[in-house]
């Protein structure tokens, strides 16, 4: 168990001519507030996430949870033992080899010489350095140093373990080893509190998110609360500044409406799914015309899609006082699991009327495994000498296009037998996923 009541944490300039010169001038020392009146508690068992921007506090919060750093004033609670896994290299030392640091990290983690001796070929194994574990760790990349940090961290047998954006670092091979490894410690029970960037890592590993901001508790709510109010405000944060003011009293973005092919909202889709952005606006006067525009971000502002009314050739034409709707449909919307968000905005001609950096988040789950950003329609065209030819004709997009809602084809012939798979030599017909052509092996 986790608890902190009223902690804060305040940094003060060591003692220095220039400081002594500004107390004499009569001008203060200048005071860095890290940490202020945060508050929250995490059950056993439980994971924890924590989420917020560069200087935010969030280092400084798995210090303290840690018991590497105390806090000015306030109170902390933590139960069981504690690994954490801060900074990139804290806790080594740069000249030693990764062999000797194990040995000195290991000793200061409470770890006796013969649990040591144990535990070492473990740790080595799963870092996968090999030779290297030999080498100064200064000459180590940070991948590397990484491996060798997350390897020990994980070995000793605690209650509590801090981590800071380990996910985010070494090969996509080592990543997965890291997220198998994190879960097997919380089946066995572990409180894990865990910060990243990668917001889709909080929303799929946390149940509840909290959300720093200059070092104070801006939010700590169910994950799927918290990450969107984060994404919007960000995004509004970083939108120019000629864009996130409206430029012009003729009409307002009222808002937006997420919702699925039959019109249900829905705050998760698959890339198979329609997503519907409804945009309901008001216009105070008469325009000649009216362009709507979207655009989809990923959380890390990744520009994933973006049209408008324009571009479509979907003109809206003269356009009177009160109020309207317009709609972007997406089907399907072909997106790979993440969180996103919406953009829109309303012009007239070059004059833009409205413009929201930050409509609306929504999440992305499921797939078939794809990397990228895009479920683009795709499929495999192969041919094997020898064997005849082996080759998928077309794509099958839906059960319609595969006649399966048409009763004169529903015997099929030598076409369809092409078309809903790839016809081999002895005649079998080798299926594929809808929409995702045909999967290698």
């Amino acid at each position: 168990m986790i608890q902190l009541e009223q902690v804060s944490k305040v940094y003060t300039p060591r003692p220095s001519v220039a400081g002594w010169w500004r107390g004499w001038t009569g001008r203060p020392e200048q005071r860095v507030v890290a940490l202020a009146d945060v508050t929250f508690s995490v059950a056993p068992a439980e994971t924890l996430g924590i989420v917020g921007g560069n200087g935010s506090g969030k280092s400084t919060l798995l210090k303290i949870v840690a018991g590497l750093a105390r806090p000015t004033s306030g109170r902390v609670t933590v139960s069981g033992r504690v690994a954490a896994l801060l900074e990139l290299g804290t806790g080594f030392d740069p000249d030693y080899t990764g062999r000797q640091n194990l040995e000195l990290a290991g000793s200061l983690l409470g770890l006796s010489r013969a649990e040591l001796a144990a535990k070492l070929p473990e740790i080595i194994d799963f870092s996968g350095l090999g030779a290297d574990i030999d080498r100064p760790v200064h000459q180590y990349s940070a991948g590397m140093f990484m491996r060798l940090a997350f390897s020990l961290a994980t070995s000793v047998e605690a209650d509590v373990l801090v981590v800071d954006e380990v996910l985010a670092v070494g090969d996509t091979t080592f990543r997965q080893r890291c997220r198998d490894r994190l879960k097997e410690f919380r089946r066995a029970g572990g409180t894990l509190v865990l910060v990243s960037h990668d917001l889709s890592v909080l929303a799929d590993w946390c149940p509840r998110v909290l959300w720093l901001d200059r070092g104070r508790v801006r939010g700590l709510a169910a994950s799927e609360l918290v990450l969107k109010e984060y994404i919007l405000h960000t995004a509004r944060a970083s939108a120019p500044q000629q864009l996130a003011a409206r430029t012009s009293d003729a009409g307002t973005l009222l808002g937006g409406r997420l919702t699925d092919g039959l019109g249900e909202p829905r705050p998760t889709f698959g890339p198979d799914d329609t997503l519907r952005i409804e945009l309901s606006y008001q216009l105070e006067r008469a325009l000649p015309q009216l362009v709507f525009g979207v655009m989809i971000s990923r959380d890390d502002w990744t520009c994933c899609f973006g049209t408008d009314t324009e571009l479509s050739q979907a003109s809206t034409g003269p356009a009177g006082p009160g109020r309207g709707c317009a709609t972007l449909v997406l089907e399907p919307l072909q997106l790979l699991p993440g969180r996103y968000f919406v953009s829109a905005s309303m012009r007239c001609g070059p004059e833009v009327i409205d413009f929201s950096p930050a409509l609306e988040t929504f999440g992305v789950e499921g797939g078939s495994g794809q990397l990228g950003v895009f479920a683009a329609r795709h499929r495999w065209e192969l041919t094997a000498s020898g064997l005849g030819e082996v080759r998928r004709e077309g794509a099958a997009e839906t059960p319609a296009e595969l006649g399966q809602d048409d009763p004169q084809r529903q015997g099929g012939d030598e076409r369809d037998r092409v078309r809903d798979g790839a016809v081999h030599e002895d005649g079998a017909v080798r299926g594929h996923q809808p929409g995702h052509g045909v999967q290698p092996q």
